[in-house]
């Protein structure tokens, strides 16, 4: 499932707008324009067996979810600016305990699809890890343009339907081809990859003056 949360640092305040400049001693509010980034994540998990990896992960992203997080943020639909990716992770989440080699994954490709139309890109491809070395470790994954912009693609419609009231689900799943090295030996672990996404919104709030 998507985890909101907001994300903190230099990215938290990228707009901040003061009206009004002075406190004449008396109990006064300024307001205050918040431009906050709420970041959400599409999981994608995955099962290496045997030399192949070939087990698929699917996660869905709904206009409901994004809208309940936006309320609770009281962020109103019409001062939505941004969907779109922030980053794109992948990690190992099991491995196998009685594994004693130098597991390696290699030649590894994830191409992501969508329902409604059927369509798929390259998201990662040839990319290379010891695995024992990204166990619960989030580490960038070498993404393609091409992959990044179909998910944006994506977002950009849930942000459409957000904006004109409309209900949308946009399944995406995630299929992953690769060998897993020493091939002589059976393999068993677990990996996935995570799709982070942002939604920027701007909050009207009151301070007091100082």
């Amino acid at each position: 499932m998507r985890r909101p949360a907001l994300m903190m640092g230099g990215m938290l305040l990228l707009s901040l707008v003061f009206t009004g400049t002075k406190c004449p001693g008396v109990p006064e509010t300024d307001n205050v324009m918040l431009s906050i980034p709420v970041e959400g994540q599409l999981r994608l998990d995955f099962e290496a067996r045997g030399s192949i990896n070939d087990k698929s992960g699917s996660e869905t992203i709904t206009t409901q979810e994004l809208l309940d997080d936006l309320e609770e943020l009281e962020i109103d639909i019409s001062d939505l600016d941004t969907l779109r990716v922030s980053r794109i992770t992948f990690c190992v989440t099991r491995i196998d305990p009685s594994e004693t080699d130098e597991r390696t994954m290699t030649d590894v490709d994830v191409t992501v699809s969508r329902d409604n139309p059927p369509e798929s890109r390259f998201l990662i491809m040839d990319f290379e890890a010891v695995v024992k070395d990204f166990l619960n470790v989030e580490t960038d994954a070498p993404i393609t343009p091409d992959g990044v912009a179909y998910i944006n693609e994506l977002l950009a419609e849930m942000l459409e339907a957000l904006r004109n009231n409309n209900q949308k689900t946009i399944t995406v799943t995630g299929a992953a081809s690769g060998v897993s090295e020493p091939t002589e030996h059976e393999t068993n672990f677990d990996w996935k990859v995570v799709i982070y996404y942002y939604v920027v919104g701007d909050l009207d709030v009151e301070i007091p003056c100082m």
